[in-house]
């Protein structure tokens, strides 16, 4: 059958269209190797701001015993400074999603830290080109849970997860995939 010119779809559904949701990208302490642990408000695939737009309240942590799997994952808090405020982790780049095309977000929550009290405030929100589309319960202290949500795409569209509270009351974020359903 002939195209007759009408566009064709490049959507290939269940291939992953966000590149390194598991993080893993940030494979490295770079000058501070050798150490256990590291973060940095960034990645290749990644950015970590606070909610006046700094680069202070998220970030990507190289230790896996925080990983939901690999070695490294995103967290939402107050990661360098102390400013209070809530922080937004999203990828560097829009995703390249096709106008009206529905899409799954799948992604694991948790609060991998030993103290019970320190998730009793932790939240996250994602957020689809701006807008809260889904926000998730407080997660329970050593514990990871899996969260699928369905959007629209306008093409170009902008994902990203907000959340956090204050060092301490985390929010960790691994695993995210972005598949055409």
């Amino acid at each position: 059958m002939a195209n007759l010119g009408r566009p064709t779809s490049n959507i290939v559904l269940g291939e992953n269209i966000l590149p390194d949701g598991g993080f893993e990208s940030f494979d490295t302490c770079g000058p501070r190797a050798g150490e256990d642990i590291c973060y940095y408000n960034s990645s290749p695939g990644w950015i970590g701001i606070d909610d006046a737009g700094a680069p202070a309240d998220s970030a990507i942590i190289f230790y896996s015993p925080y990983s939901h799997s690999g070695h490294t994952v995103g967290v939402i808090t107050v990661a360098y400074g102390s400013s209070g405020l809530s922080g937004t982790l999203k990828p560097v780049q829009p995703l390249n999603t096709v106008p009206g095309q529905k899409y799954q977000v799948s992604f694991f929550h948790g609060a991998p830290t030993e103290v019970p009290s320190n998730s009793s405030t932790a939240f996250a929100k994602l957020l689809w080109n701006g807008q809260v589309v889904f926000s998730t319960p407080y997660p329970v202290a050593n514990t990871w849970k899996q969260y699928q949500v369905n959007v629209t795409a306008v093409g170009q569209d902008l994902l990203a997860f907000h959340g956090g509270t204050s060092s301490g009351r985390a929010s960790y974020i691994d695993d995210v995939s972005v598949y055409a359903v």
